[in-house]
């Protein structure tokens, strides 16, 4: 069944059944593992088409930067279901007297139920349908492992870096999907965790992460570093975080700029300073 040894780290079944997304070694390499029943390091060749380990996934997540990496060899656990789907079977297929849909419970005036058989299986087929495929087509070649996804829920387990910028287009995604129906939304949680920390602590994690996000008012929501906010929030967080990471870039190439003009004994041009004007315009408005 295996075509290729475990390590130290190892596989759980959970990972094996998970066949819509596995990732792979692209490459041979070797990495530094460190095992979890001691302190101590060991060289292990990572060989072509090898199924990835946890561990492996973890430190992927590192950045390069020349001869040196940087970062946090974590993963990322991503746990993510629709909102109110109980009320959207029940109430959805309701309309007014003038034909026009409407979900809300407390709606006080005459409706009449459209609600049928098909109807109802119908729409549960195709929400099942974005998570086992729409959001499958995302995940496929990432460094993700698809723990399960059908149904109205998910569970994600993969590199943070890449759990992260999936998140940004889950909601974005099923918005689309459903014709951008207001009360049709999704709130996620991430939890990030060490790779030997066993499945079931995970899962445990993200789901209590999960209920914060479901306790914020009108749903819509994903809780991250224990922090609760709206999908939109949270895309304005994620682009003011790549506004920063621009301005950090241009700041190491003044710096670097400015060494140069240091070791020849001149002074540099005038253009070549950053103001606190151009800080806000490089933060603020992305110029």
């Amino acid at each position: 069944f295996l075509s290729a040894p475990l390590n130290d780290i190892g596989l759980t079944l959970i990972q094996l059944i998970s066949f819509p997304a596995i990732p792979l070694v692209l490459s041979a390499v070797i990495i530094s593992i460190t095992s979890i029943f001691s302190n101590s390091e060991k060289k292990e060749e990572v060989k072509e088409g090898q199924i990835k380990t946890f561990y492996h996934i973890a430190v992927d997540g590192l950045k390069e930067d020349g001869d040196k990496f940087y970062g946090r060899k974590y993963l990322a656990i991503l746990k993510a279901d629709i909102d109110n789907l109980g009320q959207i079977f029940i109430n959805g297929f309701k309309k007014d007297k003038q034909d026009n849909p409407l979900f809300h419970p407390d709606y006080k005036g005459e409706l009449k139920n459209e609600a049928t058989f098909s109807r109802i299986l119908y729409l549960s087929r195709m929400i099942d349908y974005f998570f086992t495929n729409i959001l499958n087509e995302y995940i496929k070649g990432k460094n993700i492992y698809t723990v399960f996804a059908g149904g109205d829920d998910l569970f994600l387990i993969g590199s943070y870096t890449q759990i992260v910028d999936l998140s940004k287009d889950i909601s974005k995604h099923l918005k689309q999907y459903s014709a951008g129906n207001p009360d049709i939304h999704i709130s996620a949680a991430i939890v990030l965790k060490k790779p030997q920390v066993p499945v079931y602590q995970m899962a445990e994690a993200a789901e209590e992460a999960l209920k914060n996000a479901k306790e914020n008012k009108g749903k819509s929501s994903i809780n991250l570093f224990n922090i609760t906010v709206k999908w939109q929030e949270y895309f304005d967080l994620i682009n003011l975080k790549d506004k920063i990471d621009e301005f950090e870039t241009e700041i190491d190439d003044l710096k670097s700029e400015l060494a140069k003009y240091k070791h020849q004994g001149v002074v540099p041009p005038q253009k070549s300073l950053v103001t606190k004007r151009n800080v806000n315009e490089i933060i603020i408005f992305g110029e």
